[in-house]
């Protein structure tokens, strides 16, 4: 320990780079432009992301791919001038359907990890998820906004 606090804290040139590096580094990660800090407010994404956590998106995650089922995203609510962190669930070209709060893509149940409290009054007909569009809910089904974005509402992926 005491050589750790020498070596971070000391007077020597690497002591200083060191400390110059992990500075870079910091300002880097607050100040790029690719690179946002939310703050996740309410629910719906209990019970992977807590009410108040954190998370770092990366903003340009989707300028040369296509998003993934699973990934965990910011989206642009136009309804309420809001942002949203929600799940990508279905992709473009498949079928979507809600019978009593359990999720079918092309007429097979979604198994996933990360749904839970499964609203059994949540229906939707089967709707094809248009071009470009994504369909999008939280991890916690019962409480969740949850509906089809365009990829340009999607502002980010989250890093963790």
């Amino acid at each position: 320990m005491k050589k750790i606090l020498s070596f971070t804290f000391g007077t020597s040139v690497r002591s200083i780079l060191f400390r110059l590096f992990v500075l870079t580094f910091a300002a880097w990660l607050v100040w790029t432009p690719n690179l946002k800090f939310m703050w996740i407010s309410g629910k719906s994404m209990t019970p992977t992301y807590d009410d108040g956590d954190i998370v770092l998106l990366q903003l340009s995650q989707y300028k040369d791919k296509e998003p993934k089922r699973f990934d965990p995203v910011a989206v642009w609510w136009e309804y309420r001038s809001e942002l949203l962190f929600k799940r990508i669930i279905g992709l473009p070209g498949e079928k979507i359907e809600m019978k009593r709060g359990h999720i079918f893509i092309n007429d097979e149940e979604l198994n996933d990890s990360f749904g839970t409290g499964y609203d059994y009054h949540l229906n939707m007909k089967p709707t094809v998820v248009q071009p470009n569009h994504y369909f999008i809910i939280g991890d916690d089904r019962d409480g969740s906004v949850y509906g089809f974005f365009h990829k340009d509402q999607i502002i980010g992926k989250a890093l963790y």
